[in-house]
């Protein structure tokens, strides 16, 4: 059993890593959401989905090895916690685990919070991109336009200024 807790041990701190690697680039992108460059948005996005596909990795190395501790302490998988599993970590690495998880929760509640902040970032560029939309739609055009013959035709109401149709 002393293995497995030595091999979750090994994995929450890869995963923090991973989420400090995580927080760095959600630091960077909430800069460039202030500066609207969109190519360097897209490169942040790639760099982002590559480093949540590692934590994905890492998340299910965590679970295995959760069920591999569930099944040796005859405890059903959902109910371990990883503050529930210190009370049977071996105390050689008691402290070691419990620092990697404080750390790891701390991480990811500054994760939290950065993702909430860039939440709202795009949330007010998409408010306002509509409101423009909406201000362009309502102005109008001329009354009147010219016909095929070219004399003018009354149009009855004000046409949009900007036709959604290609």
């Amino acid at each position: 059993m002393k293995q497995e807790f030595l091999g979750l041990l090994s994995v929450l701190e890869k995963e923090a890593l991973l989420c400090v690697e995580l927080l760095s680039i959600l630091e960077k992108e909430q800069a460039i959401l202030k500066t609207h460059d969109l190519a360097s948005l897209l490169q942040s996005n790639k760099e982002r989905e590559t480093c949540l596909l590692r934590i994905r990795m890492c998340d299910e190395s965590r679970e295995a090895i959760i069920k591999k501790l569930a099944k040796s302490l005859n405890v059903p998988p959902e109910s371990l916690k990883l503050h529930n599993l210190l009370q049977w970590c071996p105390p050689a690495l008691s402290e070691s685990m419990k620092k990697s998880i404080d750390l790891l929760t701390d991480l990811l509640l500054q994760i939290q919070a950065i993702n909430a902040e860039n939440a709202q970032v795009v949330s007010f560029s998409l408010e306002h991109v509509q409101m423009c939309i909406s201000m362009f739609e309502s102005m109008g055009v001329s009354e009147k336009t010219y016909q095929g013959s070219g004399q003018m035709k009354s149009i009855g109401r004000l046409g949009p200024l900007i036709d959604r149709k290609a």
